[in-house]
């Protein structure tokens, strides 16, 4: 199934307000974590959290890149 051209452009466009949003609310949590608001051990577990979601998120991509 190929997409025309505006269907990329909103995806592209909604891929980009996720990536802002994930970007600042990464952001606020360092900084909070910086000016000691919270721990380490909630910085490393919202991290680990982020990592784990954005594993899952492209899980079908490892699984074809595994498969060349």
């Amino acid at each position: 199934m190929k997409l025309n051209e505006a269907a990329k452009k909103v995806l592209i466009t909604e891929a980009e307000k996720s990536l802002d949003q994930l970007s600042s609310e990464y952001n606020k949590k360092h900084n909070q974590m910086k000016s000691g608001e919270i721990s380490e051990q909630e910085w490393y577990d919202y991290c680990a959290s982020l990592l784990g979601d954005i594993l899952d998120d492209n899980k079908d991509v490892m699984v074809r890149l595994k498969n060349r």
